[in-house]
């Protein structure tokens, strides 16, 4: 999405089996996973300002959010084709870092 300027460490999550989770307790004590040698996996997740420059694919995050939204069928497609006529490449004019 971003050509690799926001990039996911490499990971993997390994689900526990039923004996390992049941000795941790019944609420997932965090503690005694961590003590049996297992780890947590925490997300970061960002959200753009809507004019910031993604990538040659996505002009902006605005172009990103909006095509992924007609993608999942939240928005219909005219909503995209509105932006991307206004916007041509789906860049917005006016990017600030500093804002």
């Amino acid at each position: 999405m971003s050509d690799h300027a926001y990039i996911s460490t490499t990971h993997r999550v390994v689900k526990m089996d039923d004996a390992a989770g049941a000795a941790c307790g019944a609420a997932g004590d965090a503690a005694a996973r961590f003590a049996s040698g297992d780890r947590m996996s925490t997300p970061c997740f960002i959200h753009l300002k809507e004019k910031c420059p993604l990538s040659a694919s996505y002009g902006s995050a605005e172009h990103y959010l909006k095509e992924r939204l007609v993608t999942l069928g939240v928005l219909p497609r005219d909503v995209l084709d509105a932006f991307m006529r206004e916007h041509p490449g789906g860049v917005m004019p006016g990017w600030d870092a500093r804002e």
